[in-house]
């Protein structure tokens, strides 16, 4: 088959995939038959239109097989199941989780309350446990662009949360069929302990990410800055380090006296067995799969051009794996390899030197990953080609190699030189320490958000245009020069419609108001910064674990006004880290008799980071191009401090909103004598729908069609009380609650009403 067949098979396969797990099997049911009449009415499209149905239908009904564990259980379900440990227990904090296999052979992720001392005396790979447990589907995102859990598991084939009740040993056997597979497991923890124990930081930490995958022992500030900078591939297994050991272990298998038959046999098994002792991730896999298949079609004297072989270990994953294109990993490893593919022939047709064409394989791979970090992380590093050059060689010339001395000398006579282990630690203390240095300097990392859909394509066929036209000619220059305009362009269009979200905090208020035309952006409140719902956590700041990735995520690194409704932490307990990671032109606050220590500590962070504050009372406003902004409380003299709260009444274009911060009861019947015609399309619930809040004759004089309650879910205050969610339904309001509906999203239209959406239907 010719390359083009490939790429229709391959793209075939992945849009079939897609749209079985977002639930949209009509469109593809439409599309196949499209492309089925196309094929027989239209000869010449005939050898594609078929190679596309025959596409569609095959990987659809995998994708469809995959999901069958989906119809198994009902949520909530109370289940007694055989499970069968693959890992070892992990220990996220308040819970021990591992990953099972169930009796109808689907993927589980395991998770028990039990102390960890407990599990750990007897839970090991390999061991069968009868559980009674209940069944849970993974929690989905509760905010747009948010990490999704659901999703992260579905790409690992696994469906279902399985929380177990208590249970003893005695429950447990262990399982014969599993021996081979939980040896590796004991084999892997063994490799780690003997490096943990012989080899100092930082080796230790660079010889298990490099050897085993595992970067979990890294310091945090060090993984960030590589991942900020673009290089944090280098931190993990990929082809260089498969081709390495392929290499090493060819040339040990030749010079033993092995034939070059057996050497490739050698290799054949080695290889699947390193991609489960270095954790099976997607690089791994991609890079063991096209080592195996080049090195099998060599045993059998079978040619296939590396094209060939890349799309072969491609269907091949998404065979067995096929929600595996979800995973960031998937997407890197499988899209950079693709492009440096299409353009290598390219490459090697011109006689460049070394250092050009390092240079050209960088710009290379950094285009191609342009798009998925982008999508993912929301930024990339204008740094990261000329990085990529220092520390591509560092990493493969020296690093690697070194890394994998000081693994076999420690594994096999149990120590290092010490010279050896020295060189090692100061090679690395400089890679990290100039990683660090450079990612604290101006335009490390440029936030451009999360890429429209539009966009997005866009951007994926300029890189693949960019790829193909990558020669030194003349006549493609003004190509190149065309196409990275318009890259840049759809990167920077300008947002016509501006919108209103709720995002969910938790038990607090965060509110984002983005104007149209990109004329301002207003942050309402900050979330809380001490405890997640019922959570005792705290290190919790909502302001870090939520809004500032959603504001990176939207490409927003500076807000114009944030409004700071008052001084209680679920509003503005996220403030104090905003002001420290967050460009703030202006902070306005409510004119008061009192302020809060929070209140105080925020003005004064705000005085030393020269932020201008904006003390403001009844009767102030301001306006912009397309909206008036209007403060309708506090008036100053508040003894109460949710009465105090900052109420500001927000006209753009057609529509109108309403927040009111935590203001009582008493409160609303002020407003209504001060303002006796106060209307509202869209009212934010005060006080998170508490019964202190929310009286029927304010909803009666405000008359709202929307209604949003920002609340935690089984949050240890009730909220929102019965009582005001029956006056709101009696006045036919209809209700969105962040606890069940997610981030609730008002899109604004100049021209025409708006719409609502949710993240959660």
């Amino acid at each position: 088959m010719t390359l083009r067949h490939w790429f229709i098979i391959g793209g075939c396969a992945i849009i079939a995939i897609h749209f079985v797990h977002v639930e949209h099997e009509w469109i593809l049911w439409v599309f196949t038959l499209f492309l089925g009449i196309i094929a027989v009415y239209f000869k010449k499209f005939r050898l594609y239109g078929l190679l596309m149905v025959a596409s569609l239908v095959i990987f659809s009904y995998i994708a469809l097989t995959e999901m069958e564990p989906l119809t198994a259980w009902k949520t909530g379900e109370r289940v007694e199941l055989l499970v069968r440990f693959t890992d070892y227990l992990e220990n996220n904090g308040h819970v021990q989780a591992s990953i099972v296999k169930a009796e109808n052979d689907a993927k589980l992720l395991f998770q028990s309350y039990e102390k960890e001392a407990q599990l750990e005396r007897f839970i090991e790979p390999g061991i069968v446990c009868r559980v009674k447990g209940t069944i849970e589907e993974p929690p989905a995102a509760t905010n747009f662009n948010a990490f999704d859990y659901r999703n992260y598991l579905h790409s690992q084939g696994i469906f279902w949360i399985f929380k177990a009740q208590s249970f003893q040993k005695s429950d447990c056997t262990p399982d014969p069929a599993t021996f081979s597979f939980s040896s590796l497991q004991h084999l892997q923890e063994y490799i780690t302990s003997q490096i943990k124990q012989s080899l100092p930081s930082p080796s230790q930490e660079l010889v298990l990410a490099l050897l085993l995958g595992n970067r979990g022992e890294m310091e945090s500030d060090v993984t960030d800055a590589y991942e900020k900078l673009g290089i944090v591939h280098l931190l993990a297994i990929s082809g260089l380090h498969v081709g390495l050991l392929s290499a090493v272990l060819f040339g040990i298998g030749i010079r033993s006296g092995l034939t070059r038959e057996g050497t490739t046999i050698l290799l054949l098994t080695v290889l699947p067995i390193y991609a489960v002792l270095s954790g099976a991730a997607p690089s791994v896999i991609r890079a063991v799969l096209m080592a195996f298949i080049v090195l099998l079609c060599y045993l059998l004297k079978v040619r296939q051009s590396i094209h060939q072989v890349f799309f072969i270990s491609l269907m091949t994953v998404l065979i067995f794996q096929p929600f595996s294109i979800y995973a960031v990993g998937f997407q890197l490893s499988y899209g950079v390899t693709l492009s440096l593919l299409i353009s290598i022939r390219r490459i090697l047709s011109f006689q460049m030197n070394q250092w050009k064409s390092s240079l050209t394989v960088s710009i290379i791979a950094t285009l191609a990953s342009i798009p998925f970090l982008l999508y993912h992380f929301f930024s990339f590093s204008p740094y990261s080609i000329l990085l990529n050059l220092l520390y591509v060689p560092l990493f493969s010339v020296i690093l690697l190699p070194l890394s994998w001395i000081l693994a076999i000398l420690v594994l096999t006579i149990g120590s290092a030189p010490a010279f050896l282990v020295e060189m090692s630690n100061k090679l690395i203390q400089g890679a990290n320490t100039f990683a660090l240095i450079i990612s604290e300097i101006p335009f490390s990392s440029i936030i451009f958000g999360r890429l429209h859909p539009v966009h997005l394509s866009i951007v994926i066929m300029g890189v693949l245009l960019i790829a193909v036209l990558m020669e030194d000619k003349k006549e493609n220059r003004i190509k190149y020069l065309l196409i990275s305009i318009l890259i840049c362009l759809s990167l920077t269009m300008p947002k016509l419609d501006g919108q209103i979200t709720a995002i969910n905090v938790g038990q607090g208020d965060s509110i984002l108001i983005q104007l149209p035309f990109n004329e301002g952006t207003y942050l309402i409140d900050s979330g809380r910064a001490d405890k997640l719902d019922d959570i005792e956590d705290s290190g919790y700041i909502a302001a870090e674990a939520v809004i500032m990735p959603y504001l990176h995520s939207l490409g927003i690194t500076k807000v114009d006004k944030l409004i700071v409704t008052h001084g209680d932490l679920d509003h503005a307990g996220g403030v104090p880290y905003l002001i420290d990671h967050l460009k703030i032109k202006e902070i306005v606050i409510g004119k008061k008799l009192t302020y809060s220590d929070l209140e105080i500590e925020i003005m004064g962070k705000a005085k030393r980071a020269e932020i201008p504050i904006m003390l403001v009372q009844s009767g102030d406003y301001w306006f912009t191009r397309h909206g008036k902004y209007a403060i309708l409380s506090p008036e100053g003299n508040e003894r109460n401090e949710n009465d105090s709260s900052v109420v500001l009444h927000v006209a753009i274009a057609q529509e109108s909103f309403l927040f009111t911060g935590d203001i009582s009861i008493e409160k609303e019947q002020r407003l209504l004598k001060l303002y006796p015609n106060l209307k509202a399309d869209y009212l934010k619930v005060g006080h998170h729908g508490s019964q202190t809040s929310t009286g029927v004759p304010f909803l009666k004089v405000v008359s709202p069609s929307y209604a949003v309650i920002s609340v935690g879910k089984n949050n240890w205050y009730g909220h929102p009380d019965p009582e005001v969610l029956r006056n709101l339904k009696e006045e036919d309001i209809k209700v969105f609650r962040t606890d069940q509906n997610g981030a609730i999203q008002y899109k604004l239209n100049l021209f025409s009403n708006g719409t609502l959406q949710t993240t959660l239907p």
